[in-house]
């Protein structure tokens, strides 16, 4: 009998979910079947807030590999660190970052300040309730500080002075919940950096870079939940992902760079995303360290991987390996721990 693996994914209800989370409940299921053509006997399975209830089916059900494409625990962003926590309990191989990586990186606004602390440059911020101190030709953007997949940004995000971005600051948390904060927009190049590991080390893959296409010098260009998930909009149908030109070498070696103090910083594994954004100077900025990026073939990740020489299932097969890797590295821990 071929062994078993799961894809865990949100407990949410295909017929209520947005067009993101649609996306991702048809991402678990494309990667049940990639790993159905591994030799797997793959299923997907929502992720529950009943961890006891979890603990049980997954020891029952035991399996080999876990594809953890889990977002939010109850609609929590903030609970994601529990899923792998609940993995490494049972000794299970997993794909993606540990507990502490995901929960070092799941609020962009304490991933600034360990950036910040780091050396590493990030745009000034200040969160919700701080005075802000901008001057009045100041331009930012409105961010949530835990949500994932540009939830709640669009072009009315990009805000100028401090009074206009205390008002969409309210605005926000009283129309979409949680904590948000404002950052300094930066007018340059938007890049992302994936990371896949290799022989239990993090290998950068070709950087990329998003490219808008005829958009009015009065229009935002960020990428908007408009950009990403609405693909009749202006914004999906004029934004390109493709690769930094080879030509501009040194830029892709500062990228990398980069990256790879991320990568050392938060203690990333598996596979991981840098987004990167430059001033009207050119200096590279980190906008955000995604610990559980998307992966699939149309997404940047997916590119990067294909600009590589990598294969979707190439992808998977790392993910496996460096899943193993973890698992017994952890075991014989364990067992020199209990030898001592």
């Amino acid at each position: 009998m071929s062994a078993m693996a799961l894809v865990l994914h949100d407990d949410i209800s295909r017929a209520s979910a947005s067009l993101d989370d649609v996306d991702s409940l048809d991402a678990a299921t494309t990667i049940a079947e990639a790993l159905s053509a591994k030799g797997y006997q793959a299923r997907v399975l929502p992720f529950t807030a009943d961890l006891t209830a979890m603990r049980e089916l997954l020891t029952r059900l035991r399996p080999a590999f876990v594809f953890n494409s889990v977002e939010r625990v109850a609609g929590d962003p903030l609970m994601l660190p529990v899923v792998p926590l609940l993995l490494d309990h049972l000794g299970l191989p997993y794909s993606g970052c540990d507990s502490a990586a995901l929960a070092a990186t799941i609020n962009k606004v304490q991933t600034k300040r360990r950036l910040r602390a780091a050396g590493i440059r990030t745009a000034d911020w200040v969160t919700q309730g701080e005075p802000m101190l901008f001057a009045d030709d100041w331009r930012g953007i409105i961010k949530p500080e835990s949500e994932h997949a540009s939830f709640g940004m669009s072009d009315s995000s990009v805000v100028t002075g401090s009074t206009q971005a205390s008002q969409v600051l309210i605005e926000r948390t009283q129309r979409l919940g949680g904590a948000w904060f404002a950052e300094t927009y930066l007018e340059g190049r938007e890049f992302h950096v994936a990371m896949l590991e290799r022989d239990g080390k993090l290998q950068v893959l070709r950087p990329i870079e998003i490219v808008f296409h005829n958009y009015p010098p009065e229009k935002p260009r960020i990428m908007s939940f408009a950009a990403k998930w609405q693909d009749e909009s202006f914004e999906y149908q004029n934004i390109d992902v493709v690769t930094v030109p080879e030509h501009e070498a040194a830029l892709c070696s500062q990228l990398s760079d980069v990256a790879t103090r991320c990568g050392s910083l938060f203690g990333l594994s598996g596979y991981a995303r840098i987004d990167l954004r430059t001033d009207r100077r050119g200096e590279l900025h980190v906008l955000e360290v995604n610990a559980n990026p998307c992966i699939w073939p149309s997404s940047s990740f997916g590119i990067a991987a294909t600009a590589s020489g990598l294969k979707h299932e190439d992808i998977l097969s790392r993910l496996i390996s460096a899943a193993r890797f973890r698992a017994d590295r952890a075991y014989r821990h364990r067992s020199l721990a209990l030898a001592g």
